[in-house]
């Protein structure tokens, strides 16, 4: 997008809606002081704040198109290594039938178990969630 709009200068014609977009939910995540209710019993806030807002900048940003195929290859990659690793542990596997009320638990340990595909799959779930009516 190459327009000469106010948002579109702003952000340098990158992103711009997501931007936009980020920069409303972090005012008004700093307006209500929601992240200072989240983490108060926090021992150190202030970097729980930061990561908190660093996360929501890169899933925000993953909804734009662009990051469209890239995202899909890496949860798809994500997945088959996790249901690699789940055949020779024995863990159920990720796949269209074990999204069940009684697999979330299963699947959430698996998940936090991988902390650093967590923005990835946020930001999977999320560009989804945004871009249903392409479907």
């Amino acid at each position: 997008m190459n327009a000469k709009t106010s948002l579109a200068i702003k952000y340098q014609n990158i992103s711009i809606l997501e931007n936009n977009s980020i920069d409303q939910a972090l005012e008004l995540l700093d307006t209500m002081g929601l992240l200072q209710i989240l983490y108060e019993n926090e021992s150190d806030i202030d970097f729980c704040i930061t990561q908190t807002k660093e996360l929501i900048k890169f899933i925000i940003l993953e909804t734009d198109m662009v990051h469209h195929f890239s995202l899909g290859e890496e949860l798809t990659a994500f997945v088959e290594s996790q249901n690699s690793s789940a055949k020779s542990a024995e863990m159920p596997l990720i796949n269209e039938e074990s999204y069940t009320a009684a697999s979330t638990d299963s699947l959430l340990t698996v998940i936090d178990a991988q902390g650093k595909h967590r923005r990835i799959i946020l930001a999977g779930i999320l560009h989804a969630a945004g871009k249903n009516d392409l479907c």
